[in-house]
This record gives structure tokens, C-alpha cells and sequence, in this order.
């Protein structure tokens, strides 16, 4: 979707192509070194060491001067931490809403199943509300999920496309509602 937007030069557009294909690769699993194994090389322009905390490492690479920059969106748009595995994002979303000043306030999804079907009897002891609770999925917001005002989300569906409300569009909570 980035690469039909108005304004992108052929330059980066060839730039932003080259990287969904590398990141492609790796999830449909072309990409290993040696088949069967979930080793993959990383071009070194994309590779930082780490030292004794590599959370804190990549946060800080990523995102320099986080705390006096975290409402800007125009820093915002230029960096994204990728990760293979939605814990390693949950627990970086953590420590980074850590950071970030300010009470943050969780807000919960429905914990039920749509009765729509017919055998809607034994629904409740198929799926229990906990088991509901703890379903985490690719592109679904987890049960609970925390934010604060000034903090930078992710779109996960197209909303609007023409209006640039795209998957993965990067926006910032400007209030919290009750």
C-alpha cells in the first residue's frame, strides 16, 4: 500500500519493494540458510549488536531521544521495530509504554462468542471467557491492551485507504476515552 501513495520517488519505492520482498521471504520460509533451520542472514546495514540488555539496545537504537520525541510524528513515521515472534513485540511494547510518561489506562475486548449459529447451547463451555482471554493472534489486538495519551499505535486494517488509513499505519492516541 506504502509504495502507491503519491510523493514516493522510484528511488525509495525500489528501496521499500526490495525490503517487503526480503521480508516475505522470511515468513513464507525461502529465505533460511539451511533448510529446516529458522536461521536467516540479516544484511549488515540491518544489524545492530547488543549488549547486556538488547531490549533497552534496539530501543535505543531505533528510537534516539524517545522521551523528547515520542509525540512528533514525523519521527515516529521514519522507524518500526520488526520482530518473527508477537511475544518479543508484546514485551517490547511493554517496556517501551514504560517509558513513556504519563497513566496509562487498559481497555478490554468483548469476551464472548457471537451467537449467530444455531448450536449456540454448549458455546459457553467450548469457549470459556479465560480461553477467550488468552487467545493472542497476528494482526488482533491482544484481550488487554494499554495506552496512554501521546503514544504511537498501529492501524491494523484498512479503514480507508484513499484518506491513507492503510494496515499498518502508524498513528498517536491524542486522548483516552473513559
Amino acid at each position: 500500500m506504502r509504495l502507491h501513495r503519491e510523493g514516493v520517488d522510484e528511488v525509495h519505492a525500489e528501496k521499500i519493494a526490495s525490503f517487503n520482498k526480503w521480508l516475505l521471504q522470511i515468513g513464507d520460509g525461502s529465505m533460511y540458510d539451511i533448510p529446516g533451520q529458522e536461521m536467516i542472514r540479516i544484511p549488515p546495514e540491518l544489524y545492530r549488536p547488543t549488549g547486556e540488555n538488547p531490549m533497552e539496545d534496539i530501543v535505543n537504537e531505533v528510537y534516539p531521544s524517545l522521551l523528547e520525541n515520542y509525540r512528533d510524528p514525523a519521527y515516529l513515521k521514519e522507524r518500526a521495530i520488526l520482530t518473527p515472534k508477537n511475544e518479543t513485540i508484546h514485551e517490547l511494547n511493554d517496556f517501551l509504554m514504560s517509558m513513556i510518561p504519563g497513566e496509562a489506562r487498559t481497555y478490554l475486548s468483548s469476551d464472548s462468542v457471537c451467537k449467530t449459529s444455531i448450536n449456540t447451547d454448549n458455546d459457553d463451555l467450548l469457549y470459556p471467557t479465560e480461553f477467550l482471554n488468552s487467545l493472542r493472534f497476528s494482526g488482533i489486538p491482544n484481550h488487554d491492551i494499554q495506552l496512554k495519551a501521546g503514544t504511537p499505535i498501529m492501524l491494523l486494517r484498512n479503514l480507508n485507504q484513499s484518506r491513507g488509513l492503510c494496515n499498518d499505519t502508524r498513528l498517536i492516541v491524542t486522548r483516552l476515552g473513559k
